[in-house]
């Protein structure tokens, strides 16, 4: 019996270190798909922002749903002794039983 598990366990073991390798490759066959190109650019980080700044105050921008617009905050009309006596007056519903 412990021949047969410490064969078996042998052979797993030997399969998991034969399949290692074939995670350690790349995507894509020759690699190029993922390689990083070395760019330059004709233009400065500063110009970049004021381009960028120009073409926000034209409304130029398109506003996806990933940047929520702004929105003032709630105003409260109570005062804080309205709030207090509610609390006092407060009495919380009963816990359902499924009865």
């Amino acid at each position: 019996m412990k021949r047969l598990t410490l064969a078996s366990a042998l052979v797993s073991l030997t399969l998991a270190a034969a399949a290692v390798p074939a995670f350690a490759s790349d995507a894509y066959p020759d690699g190029s798909q993922l390689a990083w190109v070395p760019q330059t650019s004709s233009v400065t980080r500063a110009q970049v922002r004021a381009s960028l700044v120009q073409a926000e105050q034209q409304g130029l921008l398109l506003q996806t749903d990933a940047v929520y617009p702004k929105i003032a905050d709630p105003v409260s009309t109570k005062t804080r002794a309205q709030v207090e006596q509610e609390l006092v007056g407060y009495t919380p519903a009963p816990f359902y039983r499924g009865q």
